[in-house]
């Protein structure tokens, strides 16, 4: 017998931050920017992958301490594993929380998207 949805609790979780996948994405994008040749598709590539790889490197290896649902959950979560535990928390978020979180995240769309004609002028000598 299958439970309905609407009879399951949400979950009701504050975002969480994942310091490793923070650390690890600045410290890669840190390394790559004080090498030679800086490209900023590279370094753009850099910041955003790496915090993927680090999503599947959890589920593969059934990380313990997994986080939850995580602001930037727009940018992320159709590219990180479909049945991890993050993934299916994000789903079932309470719509109040995960209204906000997609609020902040449209505000940082926006940004990027101000920010994308600089973007694409700047030559990083």
């Amino acid at each position: 017998m299958e439970i309905d949805k609407k009879d399951k609790p949400c979950y009701d979780a504050k975002p969480s931050v994942n310091w490793k996948c923070i650390w690890f994405t600045v410290g890669l994008a840190s390394g790559y920017w004080f090498l030679p040749k800086k490209n900023k598709w590279i370094l753009l590539a850099l910041l955003y992958f790496p915090y993927i790889l680090l999503a599947y490197y959890d589920h593969w290896y059934d990380c313990r301490r997994n986080m939850g649902p995580t602001y930037l959950a727009m940018f992320y979560h159709w590219a990180k594993p479909q049945d991890s535990k993050q993934i299916n928390d994000f789903k079932n978020w309470c719509p109040e929380i995960r209204k906000k979180v997609l609020m902040i995240d449209f505000v940082i769309l926006l940004g990027g998207l101000f920010l994308l004609p600089m973007f694409m002028k700047w030559k990083p000598k």
